[in-house]
């Protein structure tokens, strides 16, 4: 009776090692390739969810062992939505930790956008980043009126060139499009909109078009302080029905930034062609920062017409035609 009492407790006690054994080996890190794999958990996923999503993409061996782990170990509730980098090597139990405690979330990806550049310029950069594709992006800036609702200026119909300011912004990976356009414009509101709401209000033109006329200072200027002037010499030529003649708007009509325009170029047939068309463009050419913006609120009182631009980057200021041409000739060594 105690042999087979020895007995029993002998093959209980080897199937437990066994079992031991078995749930230790489930529990090791698979093998993958070396380095880190992102990882990401979709909003509301369950733990079941995320334990299947582990096993199929070869982070852990059984992810039906690893949800029971979890809910013995009270984890199972914590796993948050968002991007993961899970590094080779764990264990199911230190991913499980690593996860729950959010010590392997991806970092945040940082991305720069200079003042100056168009909706395209800054999707290509968002898309480089590795953040969203071009597509994604133009599609959420190219809807105003998804966003009417969340900031306290008017937008325009349409595109929201212009008023996506430029910035050094934090997103984390997944981050919707909208959610960036949203940020984006938040930020135009924080950092432009309300410092200068006064100014905006006592500006000598309406805010929409402050803000197409700080999109051609922004284009145009390369010396800081000209850039009231330039905003001058504009306001200028708007209240006495002059052509803008923007270089800038051309290149927005192109599509493309020249270093010298082609006569042929001040023929392209577009609304924006500021040579062709009196008064300022349909909407914004680029998107400002808040220097262009002061200085389209705040223009300079000066009384030139025309400038043209020195191999520095600065800017020969005239009054008339005439010390137009001269300037022209001046700068060509003619």
């Amino acid at each position: 009776m105690r042999r087979a009492r020895n007995i029993v407790i002998l093959v209980v006690l080897l199937f437990i090692a066994g079992v031991c054994l078995w749930v230790g080996a489930e529990l090791r890190p698979p093998p993958r390739p070396p380095g880190k794999m992102l990882f990401r958990i979709p909003s509301d996923a369950s733990a079941a969810q995320v334990a299947l999503r582990l096993q199929e993409r070869g982070l852990i061996r059984n992810h039906r062992l690893f949800l029971i782990a979890a809910r013995v170990r009270g984890v199972d509730r914590k796993f948050r939505a968002g991007w993961y980098l899970i590094p080779g090597g764990l264990s199911a139990l230190r991913l499980m930790d690593g996860l729950a405690s959010g010590r392997l979330k991806a970092p945040a990806i940082s991305v720069t956008l200079p003042e100056g550049l168009t909706n395209k310029e800054q999707a290509r950069l968002f898309e480089s980043a590795g953040l969203c594709s071009q597509e994604e992006f133009l599609k959420a800036a190219a809807d105003s009126q998804a966003f009417k609702d969340v900031v306290r200026f008017p937008l325009p119909k349409g595109s929201l060139e212009g008023y996506l300011f430029p910035d050094t912004y934090l997103f984390e990976r997944g981050t919707p499009p909208a959610k960036i356009v949203e940020t984006m414009l938040r930020t135009f509101e924080k950092k432009a909109y309300l410092p200068l709401q006064e100014a905006f209000a006592k500006a000598p033109l309406r805010f929409e078009e402050s803000v197409i006329l700080a999109s051609l200072v922004e284009a145009e200027a390369r010396v800081p302080h000209e850039r009231p002037i330039i905003a001058g010499v504009y306001l200028n030529r708007l209240r006495m029905g002059k052509r803008l003649e923007c270089d800038a708007t051309v290149q927005y009509a192109l599509g493309e930034r020249k270093k010298r325009l082609l006569y042929s170029d001040l023929e392209v047939q577009s609304p924006y062609n500021t040579y062709l068309h009196p008064g300022l463009p349909p909407g914004p050419i680029c998107n400002p920062g808040l220097a262009s913006l002061q200085a389209a609120v705040k223009p300079a009182d000066v009384p030139y017409l025309y400038y043209v631009a020195r191999g520095d980057g600065s800017h020969i200021f005239s009054r008339t035609f005439s010390e137009h041409q001269r300037a022209i000739r001046e700068i060509r060594g003619r």
